[in-house]
């Protein structure tokens, strides 16, 4: 059972500028999703995957062998990941033959190489096509979630009979977070993310942190500060 460890991280983003490189606690984002993932020893082949010499500069530093850098066609803002797996998963499969790509996102910078781990044990033991994370909803169930349709009308989310019960009687929902996914091979082979045959590891919402804006780099530098 063989595993492509691949990590993206671009240089462009439009919401946050250059956060891939922005530093807490001195080192730049990009090294605590990379650390996470090269520290794994039940990946058998781990890669960055880039359009900046920068990242890439630090890539080789933290222990990941050199690679040319991204075709600028997939280092867009409108690119799919799917596309970039697809790209460096063909790249790669010249040499190897990988059964799962595992990827951990730089814009996480609270993966942790255990639950990477715990993620691809998963994958194994329930032959899963995918193994995501995910974290308890509690407050903010999709019971009580609605939009609003002609002149403020409520539409609701979901047609939940028990909405009126207490919200420890509710069905248990999850909202899936970005630290990690393990994907079968063959499913981005077919510009697939998700199969039919989905697991998941529960985590603490306070972990499930994805970078996106100032709000979210500072609320991960204050969690990850010294």
């Amino acid at each position: 059972m063989s595993f492509l460890g691949i990590i993206p991280a671009r240089k462009g983003s439009k919401s946050l500028l250059n956060k891939n490189i922005l530093k807490i606690n001195n080192k730049p984002l990009f090294f605590y999703a990379a650390n996470a993932l090269i520290n794994s020893n039940k990946i058998d082949k781990k890669i960055y995957s880039t359009d900046s010499k920068i990242i890439s500069n630090y890539a080789t530093k933290y222990g990941f062998e050199k690679r040319s850098l991204r075709p600028k066609k997939l280092s867009t803002d409108k690119t799919k990941i799917i596309d970039v797996l697809k790209y460096e998963l063909v790249k790669e499969s010249k040499y190897n033959n990988f059964k799962y790509v595992v990827l951990v996102q730089a814009t996480s910078p609270t993966v942790t190489t255990n639950l990477i781990d715990r993620a691809i044990v998963k994958a194994l033991k329930e032959d899963a096509d995918n193994v995501i994370t995910g974290f308890d909803c509690n407050m903010k169930h999709p019971s009580t979630f609605f939009s609003a349709g002609a002149n403020n009308k409520i539409e609701w989310l979901v047609n939940d009979k028990n909405r009126d019960s207490r919200r420890q009687d509710f069905r248990k929902y999850f909202i899936r977070t970005g630290l990690v996914y393990v994907i079968k091979s063959k499913l981005i082979l077919n510009n697939k993310l998700y199969g039919k045959k989905i697991h998941f590891i529960q985590i603490p919402e306070e972990q499930a942190i994805t970078i996106d804006t100032i709000s979210d780099f500072k609320k991960a530098k204050n969690l990850l500060k010294k």
